[in-house]
């Protein structure tokens, strides 16, 4: 019996604040996410890297590998 109160407050807590919401809230993940078939689904980045940026960061790898192994030199 205690137990069953228990939820049931718990219940009537939840409802109240679900009642007490703004609905003008906003989190950023709702621009991100959509409704498909009544699940939330994260909508995914199209990551895509032409080949001038390619180039270009393994430039800047190549610069900070050496920039890194200049440094250890001269500690060693």
């Amino acid at each position: 019996s205690r137990d069953y109160h228990k939820k049931q407050n718990a219940l009537r807590a939840l409802q109240k604040k679900a009642l007490d919401k703004n609905p003008d809230e906003f989190y950023f993940k709702m621009i991100n996410t959509r409704l498909k078939d009544g699940v939330h689904v994260i909508k995914q980045p199209k990551d895509e890297v032409t080949p001038e940026q390619a180039k270009l960061m393994k430039t800047q790898d190549i610069k900070y590998v050496e920039m890194k192994r200049v440094a250890e030199a001269k500690v060693i």
